[in-house]
């Protein structure tokens, strides 16, 4: 049995976890076709997510994960939230492993990932798994066919380039309402509201650099004034209710009531 080393706390900065699959020459039977597009950066197996509260070390590989349902309930939505951040896991090889009879094999082809943005590879189970599924769906209770995308992986590539028969498409589902419709959505809005967060820290981290280097300038063209002038900077009373604070708080005041900027920080 592989053991859960899909989210854990990072201890120390240890190298190593950061593993790219190596290639593989299968002594192949038939190639793969190999498509003209611009060389794309292979993702790494093993991230390292800051959610905040420390460092957590997410497993790519969902033929190495444990379940979300696994997990304690406490840990599900902060692994839920690890994974949307990484995104799904589209593991890059010039040429993926056969499955099928010897005598007309058939592999993964990496373009599918381009039509089918949800899908996972995982190369330990040689199978696809569906991301949102992965995050979203609850724990299988015995359907026929219902853990395919989410537990046993699927590798039947011959049920693929089938028309309106694709696997893909039949796990997709028409209906709004279908589980994998369901899990997109969730995803989305998961994924779409941390974006948001994003922003709104990144602009007001943006914003409290800016009002703190005016404050700080303020404060020392102040300093600087009172100390050419030779001026003591501190009063008798600086306390709220006094009317006069000292040399540096009322030279302070003076400048913001002619500066609105000032004055707001």
């Amino acid at each position: 049995d592989v053991a859960c080393p899909n989210l854990e706390e990072a201890e120390g900065g240890g190298g190593g976890e950061e593993e790219e699959e190596e290639k593989e020459d299968d002594g192949g039977e038939e190639e793969q076709p190999v498509e003209e597009e611009e060389e794309e950066e292979a993702p790494l197996r093993i991230n390292r997510v800051d959610d905040g509260s420390g460092v957590l070390v997410v497993e790519r590989d969902l033929g190495l994960r444990c379940q979300l349902w696994d997990l304690p309930v406490n840990d599900q939505e902060k692994a839920r939230k690890a994974y949307v951040k990484c995104g799904a896991y589209h593991f890059k090889k010039e040429i993926y492993p056969p499955t099928g009879p010897e005598s007309h094999p058939r592999r993964f082809q990496y373009h599918w990932f381009k039509a089918f943005p949800w899908l996972e590879y995982s190369p330990t189970e040689n199978a696809v798994f569906c991301f949102p599924c992965f995050l979203f769906s609850k724990k299988p209770l015995g359907k026929v066919g219902s853990d395919v995308f989410t537990v046993k992986g699927f590798n039947n590539w011959r049920k693929v380039n089938n028309g309106k028969n694709c696997a893909f498409l039949t796990h997709m589902e028409n209906s709004c309402n279908s589980a994998h419709n369901y899990a997109a959505k969730c995803y989305d809005n998961l994924k779409n509201q941390q974006c948001h967060i994003e922003q709104l820290m990144e602009r007001q981290t943006t914003e409290d650099i800016r009002a703190n280097r005016l404050r700080l300038r303020a404060t020392i063209d102040t300093l600087r004034w009172l100390a050419f002038q030779a001026c003591p900077f501190r009063g008798h009373d600086e306390s709220v209710g006094s009317k006069n604070q000292g040399n540096f708080l009322e030279m302070v005041k003076l400048i913001a009531s002619y500066d609105e900027e000032v004055g707001a920080v």
